[in-house]
């Protein structure tokens, strides 16, 4: 189809940070990946792991670990290259208890994270199961933003790698992001997306029954 335009959403749930530290529990973080990628995702269509930052990634003879191999080609909306070294920063965070990642029960059976090369990073885990990929998924954040700016402002003023980036960001208001022209697999299709926040569900309806808004998310199906 053609590219360019805006998309423009309503929903009654935008996060007070953008950040892979902060995932929602609740819901999808549709928003995180559109700004950030992770090493891996699972593909719709198939059901099946399919490489993204990760270009490919290799079990051990024993099973008991994985080294991932990163693409070399990906960098941060500042410029700089995306290295193991942001992946093992990041999974330090993660363990961090200051940090309260919701997530960190899934980090549980991971012995030790080693980076083995600039673009190759060592899972080592304490068990052999079924999840190894899935829990060794880490979505990272720049090291060298995330230690200069802070949990807080970097949730506010965040710096990822994905196909969009943070325009505008005000929480409880709206989110506006724009197309990221240096993202490794081109530019993506829309220009700009819109999302805007609402208190109230009924205003959301009216404003898209309007025509102001072209997607609606987080109805609730007694009140839609």
């Amino acid at each position: 189809g053609e590219t360019g335009g805006r998309l423009v959403i309503g929903t009654t749930d935008l996060p007070a940070m953008i950040s892979p530290l902060a995932p929602s529990i609740f819901g999808s973080n549709d928003i995180l990946d559109l700004l950030f990628m992770s090493l891996h995702r699972i593909d719709p269509n198939t059901g099946k792991m399919k490489p993204e930052l990760a270009a490919s990634w290799e079990f051990s003879e024993d099973l008991t670990s994985i080294t991932y191999y990163l693409r070399t080609d990906v960098k941060w909306w500042d410029g700089q290259p995306v290295t193991a070294e942001d992946v093992l920063y990041t999974y330090e965070r993660m363990k961090d208890p200051k940090t309260n990642y919701p997530n960190a029960a899934s980090l549980r059976f991971i012995k030790d994270v080693r980076v083995v090369g600039t673009y190759a990073i060592r899972f080592t885990f304490a068990r052999i199961y079924a999840d190894l990929l899935t829990d060794s998924d880490i979505m990272p954040i720049p090291k060298h933003v995330y230690e200069k700016l802070g949990s807080e402002n970097f949730g506010l003023k965040p710096v990822g790698n994905g196909p969009y980036q943070v325009k505008e960001f005000l929480p409880g208001s709206y989110l506006l992001l724009t197309n990221n022209e240096n993202y490794y697999r081109g530019r993506p299709p829309l220009d700009e997306i819109d999302t805007r926040f609402y208190a109230d569900i009924n205003t959301m309806k009216s404003d898209f029954a309007q025509g102001d808004l072209d997607l609606v998310l987080n109805l609730n199906p007694m009140v839609a």
